[in-house]
């Protein structure tokens, strides 16, 4: 009895130190543990969205930044600059948060993204080098960064059993004794267990003191070992392999390369950077005393991997810029671009100082992406003033009025443009409503104007035989719309009609659509009377790929899209010439032979 109170004696005062080091990463996470607890008792009712994600936001960077903060301060104890400095960056961070919370409905959107990703990133790797930008040698950074994932796996690992067995035991409470447990208890475990329990066991596993900055490398396990030098590096040859011969086929062909092998000179880059700072600590003892596979494999990795890279990085270089002489620049396109610049640089410095460290690597790594994203001149808003630039030199070009247009009025200019040009000028206002927001197009479109409606190019016949497009979530959702003219009669249209082999030509869905007149034949029925419409499939196609989850969250999937049908056989009585249909909801399959299209929607009859 006396040793396992010796035991949870001993264990209470590891935690009471962890404590003591970093109170302020505890208070956080205590904190973190309260706002989700009350909104999770709360329903999410009565918080607005903006201080929900405060909530959230706040004391979980929180965490990480006062983690950091600490590690840095144990560098520089009683130095009073050093907790001034510390103290202003905490306020700053609160001023990021509130700015980013009145921002909250641009959340969504590709710049408030990258922003995000850069400040997580950049706390991240603040916890691993704040500490070591003085040490001789990156040994330390390696052996602290090994010790602290270690910490971060096992301190969730460990949370995620307490709290599967904490939440078994509640189950058998509630089965054996038959007592009614609020689903509260299971998420409030589950909230003390991931925001509380885990940050707690994590500081603990956080070396310090003279562990901190250990110059001895860590001895690799036999299976890290294996797996690195047996399972990755070969992996990584492959990659090698593949793309030179594929640059070997480029050259045969005389083409230029694919734009999709950026992805795969990437994946090789970063697999070459992993492998490289894997094995840092022991390029020496390698040389000296490895045999066999081992040694040859950490040559390759650090003298022959950097000068292989570069030939690869300029097929890289040739493949976005040829997807930007395509399509144009986009954000990601220009992050790609400063990748490869990046990629360069290190291969370079690699190859002409054979015993660099590798802390620079990720430091260079997150400073770059942090500069092109968090500056007030930034990828983000270079792209969004060079498109719409372009945007609206087209528009002017073809005597656009400088107002903003409906959906039927953005329909016609389209159709007045060459198709090469409507495209082009129709995806650029597509993306820039899509990555900013539809603030960014207001000047250009009507809000609940329908995008991405032009093709890049007219499928030839038979090119696609197989056409199955649908949209069941409503496309009219809460927009308002004008009455068409003279419009004198509406009803809500549901109708399926069988499609024959020459329904869809050119991308075009020619229909004709059953409505019942008002007029009755000879025996008192009513006549239903046949209407032919003309719809472009692109603009189907958009509808439909529009019902993503970010759209859906951003509220930016409602439209007011109208075709109108024109009477084909009046039968000598008096009807409207014409019908206005509004888009509801739409289930088209063609099989190049035969089909069926069924639409839903409020049908307008025009006198």
């Amino acid at each position: 009895m006396s040793i396992l109170k010796e035991k949870i004696k001993g264990l209470a005062n590891t935690v009471w130190r962890g404590i003591q080091r970093f109170p302020l990463t505890v208070a956080f996470a205590f904190a973190l543990t309260v706002c989700m607890m009350i909104l999770d008792w709360k329903g999410y009712h009565g918080i607005s969205k903006e201080w929900k994600f405060f909530m959230i936001w706040y004391p979980a960077t929180g965490i990480a930044l006062s983690l950091s903060l600490s590690l840095w301060l144990e560098e520089h104890k009683g130095k009073w600059g050093y907790l001034l400095a510390s103290a202003l960056i905490h306020i700053a961070w609160i001023g990021v948060s509130v700015l980013l919370m009145r921002s909250y409905d641009m959340l969504g959107y590709a710049p408030y993204i990258y922003v995000i990703a850069a400040l997580v990133a950049t706390l991240v790797i603040s916890l691993l080098v704040l500490s070591f930008f003085s040490d001789r040698t990156d040994v330390a950074f390696w052996n602290f960064s090994l010790h602290f994932i270690g910490a971060v796996c096992t301190a969730f690992i460990v949370s995620g059993i307490v709290c599967g067995g904490l939440e078994l035991l509640v189950v058998g409470i509630e089965k054996l004794f038959g007592v009614f447990i609020s689903s509260h208890c299971y998420s409030n475990i589950a909230i003390i267990c991931f925001c509380l329990l885990a940050p707690v066991l994590l500081i603990q596993g956080v070396p310090g003191g003279a562990q901190k900055h250990d110059a001895q490398p860590m001895e690799m396990s036999r299976l890290i070992e294996n797996s690195v030098t047996k399972l990755f590096t070969p992996i990584a040859i492959a990659y090698f392999v593949t793309l030179y011969c594929y640059a070997a086929k480029i050259l045969f062909t005389w083409q230029l390369p694919d734009g999709w092998v950026s992805w795969l000179v990437t994946a090789s880059m970063a697999a070459f950077v992993i492998l490289f700072m894997l094995v840092y600590p022991y390029r020496e003892k390698a040389s000296r005393s490895a045999s066999g596979w081992n040694r040859k494999a950490v040559q390759i990795i650090t003298r022959w991997m950097p000068i292989l890279m570069l030939p690869l990085l300029l097929l890289m270089s040739i493949g976005i810029a040829r997807r930007i002489s395509d399509y144009g620049i986009t954000i990601l396109r220009l992050y790609l671009v400063a990748f490869n610049i990046w990629c360069y640089a290190v291969c370079i410095v690699l190859i002409i100082k054979r015993n660099a460290g590798i802390l620079w690597i990720p430091v260079s790594f997150i400073l770059a992406f942090a500069v092109l994203t968090l500056l007030p001149v930034n990828v983000s808003t270079y792209v969004r003033k060079n498109l719409t630039s372009k945007v609206t030199a087209i528009l002017q070009d073809n005597g656009w009025e400088g107002k903003a247009m409906g959906d039927d009025e953005y329909g016609i200019f389209l159709s007045t443009l060459d198709s090469s040009v409507s495209h082009q000028l129709d995806s650029r206002i597509d993306y820039l409503k899509r990555q900013f927001s539809r603030q960014s197009v207001k000047d250009i479109i009507d809000t609940g104007v329908l995008t991405g409606r032009i093709p890049e190019h007219v499928f030839e016949d038979g090119k696609d035989d197989n056409v199955e497009i649908h949209r069941y979530r409503s496309i009219l959702g809460s927009t308002s719309f004008n009455l068409p003219a003279n419009a004198s009669r509406i009803r809500m249209y549901d109708e399926h009609v069988d499609l024959d082999k020459d329904c869809i030509k050119d991308e075009i869905l020619t229909v004709q659509l059953p409505v019942i007149s008002d007029k009755t034949d000879k025996k008192g029925d009513y006549l239903t009377l046949m209407y032919e419409f003309r719809i472009p499939l692109q603009q189907l196609r958009a509808l439909e790929n529009e019902m993503t989850p970010d759209n859906i969250a951003k509220d930016d999937f409602s439209h007011a899209i109208s075709y109108t049908g024109t009477l084909v056989d009046t039968q000598d009585i008096d009807a409207p010439a014409k019908v206005i249909l509004f888009l509801d909801t739409f289930h088209l399959r063609h099989d190049g032979k035969e089909g069926y299209f069924g639409v839903t929607g409020p049908l307008f009859l025009i006198d």
